[in-house]
């Protein structure tokens, strides 16, 4: 922010991450709940396709850093009304016609509402690849005054978060804000460099002219950690134009929820259930556009549910998390059917959402193309979050082998 408010100084948050059933399916691990999943699965197994090898899935982490200080609610709504337009184009990333396996965690720093004590920084998520759970906690961020220390959020982000060990991972900090990049006690100069030596990429991303974000050291931070520096203007309205064919995608992504057989403790899977429902609202409220680009998301390979949904558990066959289930724990309308009766359920529900994702992807087909139509008659906007992520994404995925889908 311009113009800082006097310090109140609170209490640090506490949170403490339930953990939850914990299901392994088709290599995925997640834990459904929790604001702080397993950040570095296992390598899978090489895999014979077709008579070759296959790597295990790469794995792609991405920790958000916000500023969340009075003069960034423009900032956020861009980040709010971007967030299944990123989902997507990181879910469309392959590498040996894989997709990776999408973590995402989520900081606040700069906002009053934190201690001083902790460098108003927040870890609002760690990572994980619950998407629902990364929109619940977007759209709970509010702004409030504040002091915007950049290096301290980079460095918690670095000791705090639980970073994948993996050589091919595809790790990156993304950090936005519009203030001197050198403020607080603790200097970027040697936060940032330990990201670097990591093999994690620090991406910066000024809200205001680029010559003000040189001179403020953004431009600095990026080349230390690797990255690529941004300007951007934060009041941009980032919402895409709605297009003729949004309205029937948004309402084959709603139809894809009940295609959803929630499991295990039923406080776990009612919460995550409503939550799908409510972040399906939270898109809509910002703009059609927003909706149907969560739709597209939600049809994609990079949108999983393993920890709660039984037909994502159950993938490829893999039965045996259906097995393991007490009575209790089984789905509505599952308690007195036989294995072969309730297999049978998860492949009908299997079948219409394989039925609703490919009609979404032909009707995602078309709305691109008339987004392309739009664009070629229009003057270019200015550069928003979201066309910053993407492009650092675009550029420190191809480092790592990962490509777009052909």
């Amino acid at each position: 922010m311009r113009s800082h408010t006097s310090d109140r100084s609170h209490n640090r948050q506490r949170f403490s991450n339930l953990l939850a059933r914990v299901v392994i399916a088709g290599g995925l691990l997640a834990a459904c709940g929790s604001t702080h999943a397993l950040a570095c699965p296992p390598a899978e197994a090489p895999k014979n396709v077709d008579g070759r090898v296959v790597p295990p899935r790469k794995v792609v982490q991405i920790a958000l850093l916000l500023d969340t200080s009075n003069s960034m609610d423009g900032l956020i709504n861009q980040a709010k009304s971007q967030l299944w337009s990123v989902v997507r184009r990181v879910g469309a990333l392959q590498s040996d016609g894989q997709a990776p396996l999408v973590q995402i965690a989520l900081y606040e720093y700069g906002n009053n509402a934190i201690s001083a004590e902790v460098n108003y920084v927040r870890q609002v998520s760690g990572f994980t690849s619950d998407l629902d759970l990364v929109s619940e906690k977007l759209f709970a961020l509010s702004t409030n005054g504040g002091s915007e220390f950049c290096g301290a959020v980079v460095q918690s982000a670095m000791r705090d978060l639980a970073w994948c060990d993996r050589a091919d991972a595809m790790r990156m900090v993304v950090i936005a804000g519009n203030e001197p990049f050198s403020q607080g006690s603790i200097d970027y100069r040697l936060a940032v460099p330990e990201a670097a030596r990591r093999g994690v990429k620090v991406n910066t991303i000024f809200c205001g002219p680029r010559a003000e974000g040189v001179q403020g050291g953004w431009q600095d931070g990026s080349v230390l950690g690797n990255g690529t520096f941004f300007t951007i203007e934060q009041d941009t309205n980032a919402a895409q134009p709605k297009t003729p064919h949004d309205d029937e995608i948004i309402r084959c992504g709603t139809a894809l929820n009940s295609t959803y057989i929630g499991f295990g403790a039923r406080p776990t899977r009612d919460a995550a259930s409503r939550n799908q429902s409510r972040q399906d609202a939270n898109a809509a409220a910002m703009a059609p556009s927003v909706a149907a680009e969560r739709a597209a998301a939600k049809a994609s390979s990079v949108y999983g549910n393993a920890s709660w949904d039984l037909v994502d558990a159950t993938a490829n066959d893999n039965w045996e998390p259906l097995t393991k289930l007490s009575k209790d724990e089984l789905p509505e309308g599952f308690a007195g059917l036989d294995l072969e009766a309730q297999k049978a359920k998860v492949n009908t529900a299997r079948a219409e959402r394989a039925k609703l994702r490919a009609r979404i992807a032909e009707l995602e087909q078309l709305r691109a193309q008339h987004l392309r139509d739009l664009a070629k008659a229009q003057n270019p906007e200015q550069a928003t979050l979201g066309d910053a992520l993407l492009q650092a994404i675009d550029t420190q995925a191809q480092e790592v082998g990962l490509t777009p889908a052909q």
